[in-house]
């Protein structure tokens, strides 16, 4: 009888030590409405856009003349855009790349293109371009 006893006894003590921590480690609390509604309101972006719409300028590129780009190799040429320098292009070289001029490192060039049957475009021939200085 008192093996059941004290199973019994135990059993009581484990459930109330279960139920009480559990109810100290979760309290109960009310949200409600804790943060103002102000604080929600979306940011006014008008003055960061008109502030960007200022930075924006127009760079003209000349059509066709290109430097020649550090990125060339023996199949590839890299070409990019001049004066601004912002737009990158590689195409494949011909086999009979035909130079007129220098066609070296950050020299300006007009490239030739040639479209072949798949649609894809390769350089054919370069002629140098030296801007006329006063």
């Amino acid at each position: 009888m008192r093996k059941y006893t004290f199973a019994l006894l135990s059993f009581f003590m484990a459930a109330t030590v279960l139920t009480t921590s559990c109810r100290q480690l979760h309290r109960e609390e009310n949200m409600g409405d804790t943060v103002a509604a102000s604080l929600f309101e979306p940011a006014d972006t008008s003055i960061a856009q008109a502030k960007t719409a200022k930075k924006k300028v127009v760079v003209r590129d000349s059509v066709g003349l290109y430097y020649i780009g550090f990125g060339s190799t023996h199949e590839l040429l890299q070409l990019v855009s001049y004066p601004s320098r912002r737009d990158t292009l590689v195409f494949s070289k011909a086999r009979h790349l035909r130079v007129n001029g220098n066609a070296d490192y950050d020299h300006i060039v007009h490239p030739t293109f040639f479209v072949l049957k798949t649609g894809d475009s390769i350089v054919s021939r370069l002629d140098e371009w030296k801007p006329i200085q006063p």
